[in-house]
Order: C-alpha cells, then sequence, then structure tokens
C-alpha cells in the first residue's frame, strides 16, 4: 500500500497573518444585521500553495549527503538528481509568498537561488572530474553553507505551521532536524537577518570558485567556462532574478556544457584544445652548482579575473620584492599549465626587469588524468638544487620532497606569503645546502616542532644547519 504523502497548505497569495493559513474571509453578519441584509457572495479564493513536509526531509538530507560525498572524494551525482526532481515538484522555491515585505520576499529568493547555484556547481565538478582536493574543499564548504541555510528555510516554514500541525510526523521531523543541526539557532524574529548574512557569505564563496575556474590558466574548455560564466552572472545579478528563471538558466547550462569526459585522457584535461607535450630537457644545459626556483603563475603570483569583458590581473603582495631578491641566488622558471598566450600576456607585464630566466607552459606539464603535473625531472636541472613553489600540491606531485606549497592567493591585499618564504630561499642557497630535498624537510620538521609546542608563527625562527 502506498504511503499517503501529507501536503501543508501554507499561505494564500495574500500573505495573511502566521497563523492564518486560509485566505478566505470570515463572512459572519452581525445578528443586528442579518435580517434586513443578505450576505456578499464569498469571494472567489486565491490559488494556495503546498509545501510537501516530507520532501523539505529529503531535500535536508540530500543536502547533508552532498557534503559527505565531497569530503570523501565521492561521487554525488546520484544525490545531484534527486535534489534537481525533488525541487522541480516542491513549492519551497516559492518559499518568499509567505511573506509581505519586499526585503524579507528578496532575502528567501535569494537562499533559493544560491542553493541551486551551489548545486549546479557541485555539479559540474562532479561530472567533469575535473575538480581538484582544493577545489572539492572549497565547494564543501560551500554546500556546508548552502545546508546550514536550508535548515533556517524549515525554521522559518515551521513557524508558519498551524497549531494543529504540531503532532504531524513529518512536522516533528523537521523539528528535530533544525534543534540538533543547526550551528546558529537563534528566535524566529532573527531568522531572516541569519539567512541574509548567510546568503552574503555563499554568494562570495561562489564567486571566488567560480572565478578561480574561469581563469584562463585554468583547464578548462570553453563550453564549461560559459557555465561558470552562468552562475557567476545569475550570483552577481541575484536581485535582478525570479526562482524560475535562474533555475532554467542553470538547469540548461549544467545539461548542455557538461558531458562526463573520458578519463586519463587528453580529452579529460581540455575539450579543445590538444597540445602536444614537448621534448624533454626543456631547458639549456648550465652549470651543475646552479640553484633553481621554478614558480607556478595563477593564484601564486598573480590572480586573473575579468571587468566589463576585460581580462585584468591582481599582482601579489611582495611579488616583485620577491622575484628580485630570489633571482640573486637562483635561476628563476615560471610554470604554468596555463596557455602560453596567456602566460607570455601576464609575464611581459609582469616582469619588466628580467628577473625570470625561463617560461615554462602548458605543453610542458604532462598530462595525468585530469590535469597537467609538472614533472621537475624533464625540466633538464639537478633534482638536489630544484625548488618548485606552488599553491596545489597535486602540480609537483611526482617530486613532493622539492616542492613548496603555498597558500592559494586571489586578492588579499594583506598577504605577506612571498616575502614570508624569502629567508628559507635564501639561507638555502647561502648555505650552499648539498641537497634542497633535505633542506625543505629539515624545515618542515622545524615547523611541526614548533606547532606541536604552540607557537603562533611557527614558519619563523627557522635555521638551516651548515652540514645539510
Amino acid at each position: 500500500m502506498s504511503k499517503k504523502v501529507e501536503k501543508t497548505a501554507l499561505v494564500s497569495s495574500k500573505a495573511p497573518k502566521p497563523t492564518t493559513f486560509s485566505n478566505e474571509r470570515s463572512h459572519h453578519v452581525p445578528n443586528s444585521e442579518a435580517k434586513s441584509k443578505s450576505p456578499s457572495p464569498p469571494p472567489s479564493a486565491s490559488p494556495k500553495f503546498y509545501i510537501n513536509l516530507q520532501d523539505l526531509v529529503n531535500i535536508e538530507g540530500i543536502l547533508e549527503g552532498l557534503v559527505t560525498a565531497f569530503k570523501q572524494s565521492e561521487s554525488a551525482s546520484y544525490e545531484i538528481d534527486r535534489w534537481w526532481q525533488i525541487t522541480d515538484e516542491n513549492s519551497i522555491i516559492r518559499i518568499d509568498s509567505l511573506f509581505r515585505k519586499e526585503e524579507a520576499k528578496a532575502c528567501l529568493r535569494e537562499a533559493v537561488i544560491l542553493e541551486a547555484a551551489g548545486v549546479s556547481l557541485s555539479e559540474f565538478l562532479d561530472h567533469s572530474a575535473l575538480g581538484n582536493d582544493r577545489a572539492r574543499q572549497a565547494v564543501n564548504d560551500l554546500l556546508e553553507l548552502i545546508h546550514q541555510n536550508i535548515l533556517v528555510l524549515i525554521d522559518i516554514v515551521l513557524h508558519r505551521l498551524p497549531n494543529r500541525y504540531s503532532i504531524n510526523s513529518w512536522a516533528v521531523t523537521l523539528q528535530t532536524i533544525t534543534y540538533t543541526k543547526r550551528t546558529n539557532k537563534c528566535s524566529k524574529h532573527e531568522n531572516m537577518q541569519l539567512l541574509a548574512t548567510q546568503n552574503n557569505l555563499i554568494k562570495q564563496t561562489i564567486q571566488e570558485i567560480a572565478k578561480e575556474h574561469t581563469n584562463p590558466g585554468s583547464v578548462l574548455s570553453k563550453t564549461v567556462r560559459m557555465l561558470l560564466y552562468t552562475i557567476i552572472q545569475i550570483v552577481r545579478d541575484i536581485e535582478h532574478f525570479e526562482v524560475i528563471k535562474a533555475r532554467e538558466l542553470l538547469r540548461v547550462a549544467v545539461e548542455e556544457d557538461i558531458e562526463p569526459p573520458a578519463l586519463n585522457t587528453t580529452e579529460s584535461i581540455d575539450y579543445e584544445i590538444e597540445i602536444q607535450l614537448a621534448e624533454a630537457p626543456y631547458l639549456p644545459a648550465t652549470e651543475e652548482d646552479i640553484y633553481t626556483l621554478v614558480l607556478d603563475l595563477d593564484e601564486t603570483l598573480v590572480h586573473y579575473y575579468e571587468e566589463e569583458n576585460e581580462g585584468k590581473f591582481l599582482i601579489r603582495p611582495g611579488c616583485h620584492e620577491f622575484l628580485e631578491e630570489v633571482s640573486k641566488f637562483y635561476e628563476v622558471v615560471i610554470f604554468t599549465a596555463g596557455l602560453q598566450e596567456y602566460a607570455d600576456w601576464v609575464l611581459d607585464q609582469l616582469d619588466h626587469n628580467k628577473f625570470i630566466s625561463y617560461r615554462l607552459y602548458r605543453q610542458h606539464g604532462l598530462p595525468t588524468g585530469n590535469f597537467y603535473t609538472k614533472d621537475l625531472s624533464r625540466i633538464g636541472r639537478n633534482l638536489a638544487r630544484t625548488i618548485i613553489v606552488d599553491n596545489m600540491a597535486e602540480n609537483f606531485r611526482m617530486q613532493p620532497d622539492n616542492g613548496i606549497l603555498i597558500r592559494t592567493w586571489i586578492d588579499d591585499m594583506t598577504d605577506n606569503a612571498l616575502l614570508e618564504l624569502l629567508p628559507l630561499l635564501k639561507e638555502i642557497a647561502m648555505k650552499k645546502g648539498r641537497d634542497v630535498r633535505k633542506a625543505l624537510k629539515s624545515f618542515r620538521d622545524q615547523m611541526m616542532r614548533a606547532i606541536a609546542r604552540g607557537e603562533s608563527n611557527p614558519h619563523l625562527n627557522l635555521h638551516l644547519d651548515d652540514d645539510l
């Protein structure tokens, strides 16, 4: 026997008082007037809309499942498909009808649109198989915010239910869910302010993730970038979008642009541009005792962005000083997974003083499944005297002992990561370390001991023994 699904009539289109869930007015006529006047015919009823409480339970569970899937680097396709199906059929997307005030209605619309944008972004990463660990963690953080948002929306719905639904099994389940899973609990009067705050955090996170992947240095096809541009446009102009229209644009973009790529092929890295791998060694021979510093470009030295359809880039604080100083001790090599045309456009503007000795591009990276690996053994330099600085550990996974992982930089103008790195690099070169891998291990061990001691700046006061 099929289980009866309970639907709850929440409000009329006239947005009645919180405890009133029918749009029909009372036609009671006082006794003094009843004898002399005939009652007026009832006005035509405005249409009500229904929210399926069981579906709300399922939607919350799906969003929580997405968080778990991305945290464990598992496929989330099933959860994503279920989310689209259930939300298509549930009137939660018209939750703004609960309120009269336009400010509240706009806040609720934003929450619903941002949920769809976040799910679309996770669908892009899941289907394309282009999501590295750092990107998946960023989307995981985003989905956790969206999960908290649905809990606030559920709480808003619960506070609009009439008293007779207090013993409804699905309502009780929802009450338990919100009570146990909300990280920020507040009164019903504060829900809207909390929702607005979380909306802003979600918008900021989505824009940062999408912009990073639309960077010309990222390894994506033009069609995939168009999906991300759609997401950016919707989030940027969210106050002008109706929920249905935004969902339509996102759904079309996902279905038309995302095709599951064949793994372990060049197609899985770029659908439209096939570049032949350059022959090794990449660099001309030089003195054996030279130190080589390999630097990533995007999100390590610069950050690309678009403004009014014009490409621009920001330079990381301390970049010019860093390049000038390290060039006194190292042969400086830029190694980017970006296309040569893009990289040269950036570097021609960044390196007026010619501190950079060589440039390596996408054709110098090894296509390994879903991204390009920077194999230092193909450069043509002694690995005992070569260091790579990159914001993605996957890029130097073939020589992890040679790598320094630097934090990703977008636009924080107070960042000082490059300048903090200078003393370590200078000490290695000045002390003529025989093997940079041993020197870097020594620094890592010192930092771990400093962290164990509870030091707030474990990267400071590091030193290199003379025998390394």
